[in-house]
C-alpha cells in the first residue's frame, strides 16, 4: 500500500466534475468524507512544499487555502512553545 492509498476512499475521487466545483461546495463534500483528517494533513504538507500550487485544487478536507495557513502557523507556534518549554 501507498502513503497516499486513503486518496482512492476519498469522496471526491469518485465524483467526476468536483475539482471544478465552487470550494463552497467542495468543502461541504469534504464534511461527509472519511478520509477528511488524512486530506487535510496532505494539504498542509503541500502547501510547505508548494505554497501557491492551488490552480484548480483549491481544497484539501474542506479547508481553503487561507484556512490552512492560519492552522499551519498555530501548528509552528504551538511546536515552537513546546521546544522552548512552553514560554511565550
Amino acid at each position: 500500500m501507498t502513503a497516499l492509498a486513503w486518496m482512492d476512499r476519498a469522496v471526491c475521487a469518485r465524483l467526476k466534475g468536483w475539482h471544478q466545483a465552487e470550494p463552497e461546495d467542495q468543502a461541504e463534500t469534504c464534511r461527509h468524507c472519511p478520509v477528511q483528517a488524512e486530506c487535510v494533513a496532505y494539504g498542509l504538507g503541500v502547501e510547505t512544499l508548494a505554497v501557491g500550487n492551488e490552480k484548480g485544487f483549491p481544497i484539501y478536507g474542506g479547508l481553503d487555502r487561507a484556512q490552512r495557513l492560519r492552522v499551519r502557523r498555530k501548528r509552528d507556534r504551538d511546536r515552537l512553545k513546546a521546544r522552548l518549554g512552553g514560554q511565550s
